[in-house]
């Protein structure tokens, strides 16, 4: 079994969502984490909402009343399906598989005016916007509307929390993986349901790989690392009113030293992240912030007075750290530019986006 540990709420302009997230051997709690969204449409597509094609795309499910829901299934249209697959490879999924002949981008479900309140329970959506594909592979979800009452509410939770049931897809946010490699998928696939949510704050991110560890650990094969400690400014530092640093991750090597990562949202709204031709290649302001920190990061363990405070503290030892950035996704990072972009820079900088996380958590469990 697999349990979630982050509750997401999520307010729209017509509704309450809450997903959990998440994917540990062992229930230890929920993290409410709160966002918020323009509207479900986006949520559930994954892109910025693009009026035209919402009109011309064809729902799979229109949810009308209270109390719908789908437990187990796959939800796409079939030309979508089709090329995801040859790019990607097939992906099996138990349950109901819902296929629409449509060619048109939009979202696969919609809401009817009477809407109430809907629950998905292992479900697959497969989106597609301008041929850029993306899988949400939702453990379990609740949307309703900001009209449903309280009562109501609280009476269709009691059912869906119910215990003991019949079968393990009746287990609401929990999952029952048939073998360690599907777990470490299930580990993956809510690592991208999280970072594909469009507008999500990093600290979500971040919040997700402090209490999902394995995930880190595997893909960046470290020993361990630190999220979010704080080192006290001792010697270096002129500005009275920066007293100390904040790293979103120190990750500790083989060798014992750590390297600093920072995170940034991967910025799903932007086409690229650098800007320029070829001999002006640069980053967006963005970007260059990221940068600057991780700068100001290193230049914290230049000073021996920093040195031996992070280590008496924390058993921090630094020696050219290699420097992390993880920000946008294959979409908006091309990987050329990056490095044009990037001429400037010390050789210890790193610039990775979430997809390629992903993938990296992907080869490194999987090939063990």
């Amino acid at each position: 079994m697999m349990f979630p540990n982050i509750l997401l709420f999520t307010k729209t302009e017509e509704h309450f969502i809450f997903e959990l997230i998440g994917a540990q051997e062992k229930y230890t709690g929920l993290t409410v984490k709160q966002h918020i969204a323009k509207n479900t449409n986006e949520y559930l597509y994954q892109f910025k909402e693009d009026p035209k094609q919402f009109a011309q795309g064809k729902p799979i499910v229109t949810f009308t009343g209270s109390c719908h829901g789908i437990v187990s299934g796959k939800l796409a249209r079939r030309s979508d399906e089709k090329k995801f697959e040859e790019r990607f490879g097939k992906i099996d999924k138990q349950g109901v598989r819902l296929v629409i002949d449509d060619k048109n981008d939009g979202p696969l479900i919609s809401f009817a005016e009477d809407f109430l309140s809907c629950y998905l329970v292992d479900v697959m959506l497969i989106n597609n916007q301008s041929e850029v594909y993306r899988v949400k592979d939702i453990l379990s979800m609740m949307i309703v509307s900001h009209n449903y009452s309280k009562r109501n509410l609280t009476e269709e939770l009691e059912y869906l929390l119910r215990f003991p049931v019949n079968y393990t897809n009746e287990l609401f946010g929990i999952k029952y993986c048939e073998s360690e490699d599907i777990e470490k998928l299930q580990l993956a696939s809510q690592f991208a349901n999280l970072f594909l949510i469009p507008g999500l704050r990093e600290t979500s991110i971040g919040e997700f790989i402090k209490l999902n560890g394995s995930f880190l650990k595997s893909a960046f094969e470290c020993s361990d690392f630190l999220y979010e400690k704080e080192f006290l400014w001792l010697e270096g530092n002129p500005d009275p009113l920066e007293k100390s640093i904040n790293p979103d991750l120190l990750i500790k090597r083989s060798d014992g030293l750590y390297d600093i990562c920072d995170l940034k949202t991967p910025k799903l709204d932007k086409k690229n992240l650098t800007q320029g031709g070829h001999k002006r290649r640069r980053f967006h302001d963005y970007i260059d912030e990221g940068l600057a920190q991780l700068a100001n990061y290193d230049e914290y363990f230049t000073f021996s007075k920093n040195i031996d405070w992070a280590y008496k503290e924390y058993k921090v030892r630094m020696d050219n750290p290699l420097l992390y950035l993880i920000v946008g996704n294959y979409e908006n990072l091309n990987s050329e530019h990056i490095r044009e972009a990037s001429r400037h820079l010390k050789d210890r900088y790193r610039i990775i986006d979430f997809d390629t996380l992903y993938s990296m958590y992907i080869n490194k469990s999987l090939n063990k």
